[in-house]
Protein backbone atom coordinates (compact mmCIF):
# COMPACT_ATOMS: atom_id res chain seq x y z
CA UNK A 1 0.00 0.00 0.00
CA UNK A 2 2.82 2.17 0.38
CA UNK A 3 4.30 1.94 -2.61
CA UNK A 4 1.30 2.46 -4.32
CA UNK A 5 1.17 6.08 -2.29
CA UNK A 6 4.07 7.06 -3.30
CA UNK A 7 3.28 6.83 -6.56
CA UNK A 8 0.44 8.24 -6.39
CA UNK A 9 2.43 11.69 -4.70
CA UNK A 10 4.57 11.62 -7.16
CA UNK A 11 2.04 11.94 -10.21
CA UNK A 12 0.42 14.52 -8.16
CA UNK A 13 3.89 16.49 -7.63
CA UNK A 14 4.64 15.82 -11.19
CA UNK A 15 1.10 16.97 -12.39
CA UNK A 16 1.44 20.07 -10.11
CA UNK A 17 5.33 20.95 -11.19
CA UNK A 18 4.04 20.85 -14.91
CA UNK A 19 1.02 23.11 -14.39
CA UNK A 20 3.68 25.28 -12.41
CA UNK A 21 5.96 25.25 -15.42
CA UNK A 22 3.44 26.28 -17.44
CA UNK A 23 2.21 29.45 -15.22
CA UNK A 24 5.37 30.62 -14.45
CA UNK A 25 6.03 30.60 -18.37
CA UNK A 26 3.32 32.81 -19.10
CA UNK A 27 3.67 34.68 -15.94
CA UNK A 28 7.77 35.51 -17.71
CA UNK A 29 5.78 36.11 -20.78
CA UNK A 30 2.50 38.58 -19.59
CA UNK A 31 2.97 39.69 -16.28
CA UNK A 32 -0.55 39.04 -15.74
CA UNK A 33 -1.00 39.21 -11.23
CA UNK A 34 -2.98 36.07 -11.21
CA UNK A 35 -0.40 34.17 -12.98
CA UNK A 36 1.99 35.31 -10.04
CA UNK A 37 0.17 33.59 -7.41
CA UNK A 38 -1.11 30.60 -9.18
CA UNK A 39 2.50 29.65 -9.99
CA UNK A 40 3.76 29.79 -6.89
CA UNK A 41 0.54 27.71 -5.32
CA UNK A 42 0.73 24.97 -7.91
CA UNK A 43 4.55 24.71 -6.99
CA UNK A 44 3.90 24.75 -3.67
CA UNK A 45 1.40 22.07 -3.93
CA UNK A 46 3.82 20.14 -6.24
CA UNK A 47 6.79 20.42 -3.31
CA UNK A 48 3.87 19.17 -0.70
CA UNK A 49 3.31 16.00 -3.24
CA UNK A 50 6.76 15.23 -3.61
CA UNK A 51 7.02 15.60 0.20
CA UNK A 52 4.64 13.04 0.83
CA UNK A 53 5.84 10.98 -2.04
CA UNK A 54 9.77 11.43 -0.50
CA UNK A 55 8.01 10.11 3.17
CA UNK A 56 6.36 7.14 2.01
CA UNK A 57 9.25 6.34 0.10
CA UNK A 58 11.71 6.64 2.69
CA UNK A 59 9.04 4.36 5.19
CA UNK A 60 8.43 1.94 2.09
CA UNK A 61 12.28 1.18 2.14
CA UNK A 62 13.19 2.21 5.40
CA UNK A 63 16.52 4.45 4.77
CA UNK A 64 16.30 7.91 2.92
CA UNK A 65 15.51 7.56 -0.86
CA UNK A 66 19.37 7.70 -1.78
CA UNK A 67 19.93 4.09 -2.76
CA UNK A 68 19.49 3.94 -7.06
CA UNK A 69 19.63 6.15 -9.22
CA UNK A 70 16.20 7.13 -9.16
CA UNK A 71 16.24 7.52 -5.76
CA UNK A 72 18.92 9.79 -6.01
CA UNK A 73 17.55 12.14 -8.59
CA UNK A 74 13.92 12.03 -6.73
CA UNK A 75 15.74 13.72 -3.87
CA UNK A 76 17.79 15.95 -5.69
CA UNK A 77 14.76 17.27 -7.11
CA UNK A 78 13.01 17.50 -3.81
CA UNK A 79 15.97 19.63 -2.75
CA UNK A 80 15.79 21.20 -5.89
CA UNK A 81 12.45 22.39 -5.11
CA UNK A 82 12.99 23.42 -1.54
CA UNK A 83 15.63 25.75 -2.53
CA UNK A 84 13.57 27.45 -5.54
CA UNK A 85 10.61 27.70 -3.01
CA UNK A 86 13.03 29.47 -0.58
CA UNK A 87 14.65 31.73 -2.65
CA UNK A 88 11.51 32.32 -4.00
CA UNK A 89 10.20 33.57 -0.73
CA UNK A 90 13.01 35.56 0.22
CA UNK A 91 13.93 37.32 -2.65
CA UNK A 92 10.64 37.39 -4.26
CA UNK A 93 11.74 36.63 -7.76
CA UNK A 94 8.90 34.85 -9.30
CA UNK A 95 10.24 34.42 -12.86
CA UNK A 96 13.24 32.10 -11.79
CA UNK A 97 10.68 29.13 -11.30
CA UNK A 98 10.28 29.38 -15.84
CA UNK A 99 13.95 28.06 -15.52
CA UNK A 100 14.14 26.01 -12.38
CA UNK A 101 10.76 23.90 -12.72
CA UNK A 102 11.63 22.02 -15.67
CA UNK A 103 14.23 20.73 -13.58
CA UNK A 104 12.46 19.38 -10.37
Amino acid sequence: MTEKLTIIFFWLAFAFYASSFIFYVDLFLSRRQLLNYLATITAIAGFTFHTLAFLTRWRYTGQIPLTGPFESYFTLAWALALTYLIIEWLAKIKVLGAWITPFI
